[in-house]
């Protein structure tokens, strides 16, 4: 084949390319999407998480934004199109920051100006969202069990059940 004959094929080709390429760049100007307010996000954030936002700022094609929660402190990555997290990291706590538990013998003060009995058994659970103290009282054949938040001394949760006796115990 000869150039001439060549000619028409290249023009007809390159026609398709530049088309192509200017309907993908036409397309993604149409469909550009446009980033979400700084109060939607704001408001989603607390939606999903809760707590109280210290901090927020646009950067990177990026929103960075710093959640106090629990007595924690979040930093969040967000997408500003979709408003979806893309990372989440908490801060370490410094010691000074971090909340003081009540006592054992605080504890032990509130516990027996509102209920009878005998403490069997005292734990402090921090392993919850918020910590609490959990508590065994058996008071006759009745046993109470608390929840007392390790914070404030307030109880949380109270449940009474009646207390079996192995007989086995009682002959040693």
């Amino acid at each position: 084949m000869h150039i001439r004959e060549k000619l028409p094929i290249l023009f007809i080709v390159s026609l398709i390319i530049i088309a192509g390429i200017l309907s993908i760049a036409i397309w993604k100007k149409l469909t550009n999407e446009t980033p979400q307010t700084t109060a939607e996000i704001v408001k989603n954030i607390e939606t999903m998480y809760g707590g109280e936002i210290i901090f927020f700022l646009a950067e990177d094609d990026q929103y960075k934004v710093q959640l106090q929660r629990n007595n924690a402190i979040y930093n969040l990555k967000i997408d500003p199109y979709s408003g979806k997290v893309l990372q989440m990291k908490q801060e370490k706590m410094d010691v000074t920051e971090k909340a003081e538990y009540l006592s054992e013998t605080e504890i032990r003060k509130i516990v027996k100006e509102q209920y009878k009995g005998k403490i069997e058994k005292m734990t402090l659970n921090t392993q919850k969202e918020e910590p609490v103290y959990q508590i065994e009282i058996v008071n006759n054949k009745k046993e109470t069990n608390l929840l007392i938040d390790a914070l404030s001394g307030e109880v949380l949760s109270e449940i009474q059940a009646g207390v079996e006796q192995d007989s086995s115990i009682k002959s040693k």
